[in-house]
């Protein structure tokens, strides 16, 4: 009991330390409109009493009209939500992104922590420390989630609570904890739906798509009933401007140039800043008929999300953070199949796991301790760290060294003398296949 109690504790130590005090305009304005409510109770924000956001060139990325068509925030309600709680209690007549940004820490630490919950009954408690410190702290989880009030950050813990439900065959918190994710981003909502559907057919019953899609479809309403108070509309959408997906889907079809970007990218591909998942790859392939059938379907879901989010929006998702960000849902996701399918790795993959590890910790670290944002510049032929590297290259070599250095430390105490950080991965999958 006291081992979960103490990861909950160190990481968010670790995520509050670092938190963003000049978060990006999406996180910024989620916190305002937070503010605005803890105090007044009232979603009527005047804007323009804030003359630099209505003047800024990507207003249109957070400004959306309510029904009487006057100007208002337009962030999801889980990304608002979230932070009400905290203004009320610490925000003072002037507004600070602090309370926000603290409180995305606190939520992505409750998400590791329980991510580390899971893993501990599927793998055994030397392998979840491992993997989630891993996910905690070698994936934009801390540059993006932990970092301030990203819609990742609501997003996540639905996730691993869709993970934590299907696991126990708790269909209902399935639905639930999918609809808390719903609220970060609507459409991720796709996510618990082919995990519901898939396991349904898969068992050949209709429990689990029944309960789940009963407690999902109530969360839409209340998104619903939020966004009328919000925005004086029923429509759960409400909070975006959806012609800026819909126009983009319609411009660009099927582009795979955009999908290859969500994993191949040098400044937001997948497995440049996370190659570990690369190199486990062939492990899953191999394990995929032994895993639990809630993992693959799981799996499945966010793959099925990111290729959603591939036709709906470019893949660099925008600027003003570090790493990536619109494939976090995914990479949750596939972390329990991932974690289950060690014992399938090979040689190759065995020998490289540390060391990768290490590379994802020199790259994501430096990122997460200081805020090395970068302007809007061409995901394609440049890096975020190189672009650093080129303007403060003492400072940024230092880091990355100081970096590595700090994550091969942790994996050498965390694993031990053993000759695999996984121990017992075979004996202890479990559940349905």
């Amino acid at each position: 009991m006291w081992l979960p109690v103490l990861v909950f504790l160190g990481t968010a130590l670790v995520y509050c330390a670092t938190v963003s005090r000049l978060p990006s305009w999406d996180a910024e304005t989620a916190n305002l409109a937070s503010w605005h409510i803890g105090r007044t109770g009232n979603p009527d924000l005047p804007l323009s009493d804030y003359p630099n956001l209505m003047s800024d060139a990507s207003r249109a990325q957070w400004l959306v009209k309510n029904a009487d068509g006057d100007d208002m925030i337009g962030r999801a309600p889980g990304v608002i939500a979230a932070s009400v709680p905290a203004y009320w209690l610490l925000g003072g007549s002037d507004f600070s992104v602090l309370p926000g940004s603290l409180s995305a820490a606190v939520l992505s630490a409750a998400a590791m922590t329980w991510l580390f919950v899971l893993l501990s009954r599927l793998a055994g408690r030397r392998t979840a420390l491992a993997a989630t410190l891993v996910v905690a702290f070698t994936t934009p989880v801390w540059s993006v989630a932990a970092d301030a009030m990203w819609p990742h950050t609501v997003t996540l813990l639905g996730v691993v609570g869709m993970a934590a439900a299907a696991r126990a065959d708790r269909w209902w918190w399935v639905g639930f904890w999918g609809g808390v994710a719903a609220t970060g981003r609507l459409h991720v909502a796709l996510v618990c739906l082919v995990l519901a559907l898939g396991c349904a057919v898969h068992r050949r019953q209709w429990r689990p798509v029944l309960q789940a899609g009963s407690a999902g479809a109530a969360w839409i309403g209340l998104i619903s009933v939020w966004t009328h108070w919000m925005y004086g509309r029923w429509d759960p959408t409400s909070a975006y401007d959806t012609n800026q997906f819909t126009d983009y889907a319609a411009g660009h079809r099927v582009d795979l140039v955009n999908l290859l970007g969500f994993f191949v990218s040098p400044h937001r591909g997948l497995f440049l800043w996370s190659p570990v998942i690369l190199v486990l790859l062939p492990a899953l392939v191999r394990a995929w008929r032994t895993l639990p059938d809630w993992s693959r379907w799981l799996c499945l879901g966010g793959l099925t999300y990111l290729l959603v989010q591939g036709l709906l929006n470019r893949f660099s998702g925008g600027f003003f953070f570090y790493g990536y960000r619109l494939q976090l849902e995914a990479v949750l996701c596939a972390t329990p199949a991932l974690v289950l399918s060690w014992s399938r790795a090979g040689r190759v993959a065995r020998a490289l796991l540390v060391p990768l590890v290490i590379v994802q910790g020199a790259l994501i670290i430096p990122g997460s301790l200081t805020d090395l944002y970068t302007p809007e510049i061409d995901s394609w032929t440049t890096n975020g760290l190189w672009y650093w590297l080129q303007r403060r290259p003492a400072a940024i070599v230092g880091l990355v060294l100081a970096s590595g250095f700090a994550t091969a430390l942790a994996a050498r105490i965390v694993s031990g003398r053993a000759a695999s950080p996984v121990d017992g991965v075979p004996a202890r999958v479990e559940s349905r296949s």
